[in-house]
This record gives C-alpha cells, sequence and structure tokens, in this order.
C-alpha cells in the first residue's frame, strides 16, 4: 500500500493482489431523479374533535384521562340525567292518559254516528264529539313527542367516543356542572392522518400538473403522494396556498403534529450517483475508492442527498468511473492504520 497527499487530496493505492478477491465494483452512473424544491410541513389528524355538552346537568363520571387511547363507541363522560328522567316518567304518563282519552272520544264519537240515521242526534253534538276526538288525539301525538325528546336528551347524558383515537385534553372535572355548549374533551384519530404544508405560490402550478407531491418518510426515503387537495385561495399575508394529501399509518409512523418535509417536483434533474456503501468517512474526509489501472485509489468527493440507497456525487467523480461498491467496509481497514493527514 502507498500513500500520496497532495493539496489537501489524500491517494491510497492498493494493489490486485491484496483485495483483488474481496472488492466488489460499481460503475458510476447518470440517472434522472425529481427535482424537489423543499418546504415545511406537518402532521396532522383527519379526524380531530371536541366533544361538547348537548344538556345542562352535573357531571357525575368522567372514564378516561389524556393520553387514554378508547376504541370507538367508548363510553367518555356521564352527565346527572335525574331531572331528564323524571321529565321522560310525566311524558309517558301524559301518553297513557291522552291514549285513554282518545278511546273515549272515539267511542262516543261511533255512538252518536250510530244514532244519526234515526234522527235522535244532532248535527252539532256530532261536530262537538269529532272535535273531541281530533283533541284527544293532538295531546297523544303531543306527549308523544315529549318521549321522544326526553329519550334523545337522555342519551346526550352518556358521552361516548365517536371513533377510535387519543384523548388529549379534558375540559371539566367530575362535580361541575356542563352547561350546553361547554367543551368536555378533546381527541383525535391516530390511524388517519394527512400531510399539510404551506406552499409558495409560484411552486402551486407544478402540483396542479403532476398532480401529486413529495415527502419524506422517517427512514429518509421518499414518497409521492398522488391527488392532493390545493386551498382555493392564498393566504394574503404571507402569500402561500394550503395543500393537503391523506397518507397511510402502513407508510408514515410519525405521529400528529410531528414536522415533516415535502418537496414539489419541478422537472427532472440528472446527476450521478454510487452506492452509499460505497463511502469512507473520516472526520471531515468523505471519499471513495476509485479503481486504477494499478489498483484502487481513494478520492475526495462530495456528497448530496440520498436517493433510496445512492448518494448524490455533487464533484469528484465522473460517469463511468469505477468505485468500490464496498469500500467502507472491505478498503477502510488499511486506512485506520495510516496516518491520512500524512504526517
Amino acid at each position: 500500500m502507498k500513500v500520496l497527499t497532495s493539496l489537501g487530496l489524500v491517494w491510497i493505492l492498493l494493489s490486485h493482489s491484496t483485495w483483488a478477491t474481496e472488492i466488489q465494483t460499481s460503475l458510476v452512473a447518470e440517472i434522472t431523479v425529481p427535482n424537489l424544491q423543499m418546504v415545511d410541513g406537518s402532521i396532522e389528524a383527519i379526524n380531530q374533535s371536541t366533544i361538547k355538552a348537548l344538556v345542562n346537568a352535573k357531571v357525575t363520571a368522567i372514564h378516561v384521562d389524556v393520553d387514554d387511547y378508547v376504541a370507538e363507541n367508548t363510553l367518555l363522560v356521564e352527565l346527572d340525567d335525574t331531572e331528564i328522567r323524571a321529565n321522560l316518567a310525566q311524558a309517558v304518563a301524559g301518553v297513557n292518559i291522552a291514549e285513554a282519552a282518545l278511546i273515549q272520544a272515539q267511542s262516543e264519537l261511533k255512538r252518536l254516528q250510530d244514532l244519526k240515521d234515526s234522527s235522535f242526534v244532532s248535527e252539532s253534538a256530532l261536530t262537538a264529539a269529532q272535535a273531541n276526538k281530533d283533541k284527544a288525539f293532538g295531546q297523544l301525538q303531543f306527549y308523544q313527542a315529549q318521549v321522544d325528546e326526553s329519550n334523545l336528551r337522555l342519551s346526550y347524558t352518556k358521552i361516548i367516543a365517536p371513533y377510535s383515537g387519543v384523548v388529549v385534553a379534558r375540559h371539566i372535572e367530575a362535580g361541575e356542572t356542563a352547561l350546553v355548549g361547554s367543551p368536555l374533551l378533546t381527541g383525535f384519530s391516530i390511524d388517519q392522518n394527512r400531510v399539510v404544508a404551506q406552499v409558495p405560490q409560484r411552486l402551486i402550478e407544478y402540483i396542479e400538473d403532476s398532480k401529486q407531491i413529495w415527502v419524506q418518510q422517517a427512514n429518509k426515503s421518499w414518497i409521492a403522494l398522488s391527488d392532493p387537495i390545493i386551498a382555493p385561495s392564498a393566504n394574503k399575508y404571507n402569500h402561500t396556498v394550503l395543500v393537503r394529501a391523506n397518507i397511510s399509518k402502513q407508510e408514515f409512523s410519525m405521529r400528529p403534529g410531528s414536522f415533516i418535509k415535502v418537496g414539489v417536483d419541478i422537472g427532472p434533474k440528472k446527476m450521478i450517483t454510487i452506492p452509499s456503501s460505497s463511502v469512507v468517512y473520516q472526520g471531515d474526509l468523505v471519499a471513495v475508492f476509485v479503481k486504477q489501472s494499478n489498483g484502487f485509489t481513494l478520492r475526495q468527493i462530495r456528497v448530496g442527498k440520498n436517493h433510496d440507497g445512492k448518494l448524490e456525487v455533487i464533484s469528484g467523480l465522473v460517469t463511468g468511473d469505477i468505485v468500490a461498491t464496498n469500500g467502507s467496509s472491505a478498503l477502510s481497514a488499511p486506512l485506520q492504520k495510516t496516518n491520512l493527514s500524512g504526517q
């Protein structure tokens, strides 16, 4: 092995006889990738809501706390239903009274109608009997409506989860009185999320043409999201447009509120790439082993972004160069024993 330094660049020549059986190589090639303009985005829950009281009643029990996961239809809060049950009992009694009155009125009307042919009943008596029947029927409908209303109000005293999710805030405690419209709990679903980003106006036309945006996953790889929703108007203060796109839980493990990078493809971009495993890192030195006629040379390079396991090479290599694919493991051992600064 031979070590040379020149103008701050490090050159190491390794003989074929020593390393040929261990070295895998890769041809430096030019590829076409999306040219992404970056904007900041975040993850938000599609289903996020604050549950509010629909009746005036005292809170008797709260069965969940902040950060609890709850399944759909889980009982969350109970309100005092004593007054509503009393109103329901009154309405039921009214229905029973109205039904009895209706039966009596119908019987009286039928009796008078049977006597009409014998001329023993006046027309005014028949009219009054018909009016009594209609009145009894109206009272029955009134009390039946009260029963329905009381049952509905009674259902409002049991607050259940509209969907599966996580409780993020409690706005009331047991023993307090909830008024109509008072917030009780806030939560969101963690199973259905979306990406939201404020995109500059100049980039909106690219999204409209391609009908997609790019989003960086937790492992730094990029994935395209189709059919994003573009807000019909721009923000008049910063001249950006809100763009949203739904994401799946399987592809994105990030929680609502998390920061995420969003990319807008403004056209294809050509670049040369190498496998990530080819790169050798020694302090501030970023280099690869390039194949030469008499061995391998360690050449300093500048790298850019990672594209699905391949690193963009900004400078230091040209198309057609051959680099050691497993350079960081197979060829870095001698480098550890060599003073790269030439000292």
